[in-house]
């Protein structure tokens, strides 16, 4: 008896520092997530700048990778409330450098990636924005929120397309409503066709002999580009009050007269 219990000290006597190890480990990760709790109550309270001071100091002295970029997160939110702008990239920066060193952490990277766009297209840095959502190990075409922010980058680098194709795209994933994705829709269609009626048909690549100069053995012409852009637009679009007023308008100018009525007749009906 009294061998089993020396041995049975002896052991306990080992596991010390392991039990040590665990109890201080459990005891830094309260404290942690204390300081996260006190700095996200302090965001949402709007006291932005002891919730930037609290969070700063959770991501210095943190272990965990995931934390210490949501509190980088969180401290550049509250640094942007309050107009400090150059500390709001600083710690967008670190929470990024943080983040690519996690790569095979997809929904932390997209989460950097989200929350830097929000903020800059805040302050209207689309390009900046841009960037931040096109990254190694972001894919912003998966996640609705993060097309919701493409939608804006190109609202506001004023990309017509861009912004048609995802009005599109999130109206089929029932992201936004009709009357939203048709605001969107024609707002960007009718910006394209009168941004096309001032650019030059391109030139077909096709080799001529010098001595054929018949007409009938001329290439042919090619469609206009407001013509191009116009064909593509779908049916029920044709038929929105900007697209339709852009549309005849460029019928109209190309002579086209009749077309440019059934386009009017159409949306007016």
């Amino acid at each position: 008896a009294f061998l089993y219990v020396l041995i049975r000290v002896l052991i306990w006597l080992a596991q010390m520092p392991t039990r040590y190890r665990g109890w201080q480990g459990q005891r830094q990760e309260k404290r942690e997530q204390s300081l996260l709790e006190q700095g996200w109550t302090a965001l949402l309270e709007g006291r932005y700048t002891h919730a930037e001071k609290t969070l700063t100091r959770l991501s210095g002295q943190s272990s965990d990778k995931r934390r210490q970029v949501l509190a980088m997160l969180s401290a550049a939110r509250a640094a942007h409330e309050v107009g400090e702008f150059k500390r709001q990239d600083e710690l967008l920066a670190q929470a990024q450098a943080a983040a690519a060193s996690q790569s095979a952490d997809v929904d932390l990277n997209t989460a950097v990636a989200a929350a830097a766009a929000d903020l800059w297209l805040e302050q209207g840095r689309a390009e900046e924005a841009l960037g931040a959502l096109q990254v190694d190990h972001v894919q912003p075409m998966r996640h609705l929120h993060t097309m919701r922010l493409m939608l804006r980058v190109y609202q506001q680098t004023q990309n017509h397309a861009k912004v048609l194709e995802l009005a599109r795209a999130l109206r089929r994933k029932d992201a936004i409503s009709q009357a939203e994705a048709n605001n969107l829709i024609e707002s960007a269609a009718a910006s394209m066709i009168r941004a096309a009626q001032t650019q030059k048909p391109a030139t077909p690549d096709h080799k001529q002999d010098n001595k054929q100069k018949d007409k009938k053995d001329s290439p042919p012409t090619a469609a206009p580009p407001w013509e191009v852009c116009w064909k593509e637009l779908k049916q029920e679009e044709r038929v929105l009050p900007e697209v339709a007023l852009a549309g005849a308008q460029v019928f109209q100018a190309a002579g086209n007269y009749k077309e440019a009525t059934k386009v009017l007749e159409a949306a007016i009906t």
